[in-house]
């Protein structure tokens, strides 16, 4: 455990167990939700006035033995990934009706009903532990609109009021109300990393997870898109260019993908930065990316205590293009992808191979090894990740 504890560089939280920020994005969003806004009052009327947020943000964050993360809540949804460790997750969850529900965040392939993805959504009282005391747990956290220190409240300071809402529940409030702050300085026993081989197969996952094959290659399921509405304040979702012009969208949008063999993910570009997380499978993806300086760089995810120079989270920028394939072509890699604003099907461009040479010629060779000759017409993969708007 403090292996990670130290690759990772993380510190103690103040709600419990330890945390570093992964990623932060520069991107403006004005979220639409009156949560978000300041409220301004004058001649007796109360107006709200709506700021501009980040677009979304990640950490990674860590459990282990009996310590916890205290009861707590955000004004944005909030996903935690399951990356390593010897025990799942329990995310205990007050729901808007006064429910307790439990969720388990764990490899689904070692525990029936555990997920590697756990929407919390915003405004609800959580908190989480280790289900085996012995061991801990690796995650990733993704917020959209990105994390701000002002949207956390911990439980300790209301107490009293969540007794009084909740008498029933006194026991587990109490037990997990106290933050157990650990320095950044810790002392604590290391843990055996058990570095197993999946018990899934990728078909297995494709059964589990309801995968379907993807335009761009690979399969999908579409796990979570946000019903927050926000605004972006980049150029690039105008589809005029026109001022007025402010499309509203979800704040963010998460899959399930899946790479098996010899397939790959072909070329493609997003008008929104998409983290991928990596969860499970026999092999870590390599990342192919054209930066914006027409620059091949590789990215490994996968998890880097296996794979020199691989990491469990890749942020890939808005509009830079990427593709990407299995490392070990005998084997899968199972992960998620994040997007804030949420993906929209008008952001995704497929490359068209003979443009992308002429654009970068020097990488023609790569360029053709991850491109299809014939695109399918069917378009059906996408409308599914598509949500009406209400």
């Amino acid at each position: 455990m403090s292996i990670y504890i130290d690759l990772l560089k993380l510190e103690g939280h103040e709600e419990g167990g330890y945390f570093a920020i992964f990623y932060k994005s520069s991107d403006k969003v004005v979220p639409l939700n009156d949560r978000y806004s300041q409220i301004e009052s004058g001649q007796n009327i109360e107006k709200h006035q709506y700021v501009e947020r980040n677009a979304s943000s990640s950490i990674y964050f860590l459990l282990e033995k009996q310590g916890f993360s205290a009861w707590h809540r955000l004004k944005s949804d909030e996903i935690w990934h399951y990356y390593d460790g010897g025990s799942p997750i329990d995310i205990h969850v007050i729901d808007h009706d006064g429910q307790l529900k439990l969720y388990t965040l764990g490899n689904p392939s070692l525990i029936e009903d555990a997920a590697f993805q756990i929407v919390i959504k915003a405004g609800v009282w959580f908190a989480a532990e280790v289900r085996d005391k012995s061991s801990f747990g690796l995650m990733g956290c993704t917020v959209s609109p990105a994390f701000e220190y002002h949207d956390f409240e911990l439980a300790k300071l209301y107490r009293d009021q969540l007794i009084k809402l909740y008498p029933e529940l006194i026991n587990i409030i109490d037990r997990l109300i106290k933050p157990q702050v650990m320095s950044s300085s810790y002392q604590t026993n290391d843990h055996v990393i058990a570095l197993s081989k999946s018990k899934f197969s990728a078909d297995d996952y494709i059964k589990k997870l309801k995968l379907e094959k993807h335009q761009e290659g690979g399969f999908f399921s579409l796990n979570y898109k946000s019903t927050d509405v926000v605004v972006p304040l980049d150029s690039r979702y105008r589809n005029s260019g026109r001022e007025r012009d402010e499309p509203h969208r979800f704040a963010g949008s998460s899959i399930y993908y899946l790479l098996d063999k010899d397939d790959f993910s072909a070329w493609h570009r997003l008008k929104s930065d998409e983290i991928w997380h990596y969860y499970d499978g026999g092999s870590p993806i390599d990342i192919h990316v054209i930066d914006h300086d027409g620059q091949l760089k590789t990215y490994g995810l996968g998890n880097p205590l296996l794979n020199k120079n691989a990491s469990f989270q890749v942020i890939i920028k808005a509009g830079v293009w990427f593709a990407a394939e299995v490392h070990d072509k005998e084997s899968f890699g199972l992960i998620g992808c994040t997007v804030s604003p949420a993906f929209e099907y008008g952001d995704f461009v497929l490359v068209n191979r003979k443009n992308l040479v002429l654009q970068y010629p020097e990488h023609e060779i790569i360029i053709n090894k991850f491109t299809r000759i014939e695109l399918s017409s069917d378009d059906s993969w996408a409308h599914k990740l598509l949500i009406r708007r209400v």
